[in-house]
């Protein structure tokens, strides 16, 4: 069975994101079957469901997550999926526009994001998603590998959906656990 899924990557418009979804589903309800809303930002998951509980949504998440943010450069690369909060820190404290303590602040928040990483990923595996009413869980598939923790997903009630998955030994091992959503590049 194919699904669409229908991924928000905006973070400074959540509710109007969310509007625009909730607008999409109603005036094409075949969208109920056949897709999902994901996103990252569980804000706007939890605002879709709160309009309209009948729309299924997946709460995207990945290890290392805000250090893959911090990666980013937004001198080359304008991305709506960067935090406006994280973005105008890194451009400032990179400028050398930033005072002591914004440039104390910001190396304290480098220095610890291994911690906050972690966090956010606990946060995003056990808490988040009950509390925004998340059906389907996504992640990336270097976390896949570990099938225990994808069946202990399952058993929590949770879709999972595995993504990218490109490899024919990762896919059949996959299926092989049965009741998993997987994105590929490839069919």
């Amino acid at each position: 069975t194919k699904v669409l899924m229908n991924e928000i990557k905006e973070y400074e418009s959540s509710r109007e994101m969310a509007q625009y979804m909730i607008k999409t589903f109603k005036k094409y309800p075949h969208l109920y079957r056949q897709s999902v809303v994901a996103s990252f930002n569980p804000l706007v998951l939890y605002m879709v469901r709160q309009m309209d509980p009948n729309i299924v949504t997946n709460l995207l998440f990945k290890e290392g997550f805000l250090a893959d943010w911090m990666k980013y450069d937004p001198t080359v690369l304008k991305s709506k999926d960067y935090p406006v909060f994280l973005e105008q820190m890194h451009k400032s404290y990179f400028a050398g526009a930033c005072s002591l303590v914004s440039q104390w602040l910001y190396a304290c928040f480098m220095w610890s994001l291994p911690l906050c990483d972690w966090l956010l990923l606990q946060c995003m595996i056990y808490w988040l998603p009950s509390f925004i009413g998340a059906g389907v869980l996504g992640f990336e598939n270097k976390m896949a590998y570990d099938l225990d923790f994808v069946r202990s997903l399952q058993k929590r009630g949770y879709r999972v959906n595995v993504w990218v998955v490109n490899t024919m030994h990762q896919k059949k091992q996959l299926l092989q656990v049965g009741n998993i959503a997987i994105t590929t590049d490839y069919l």
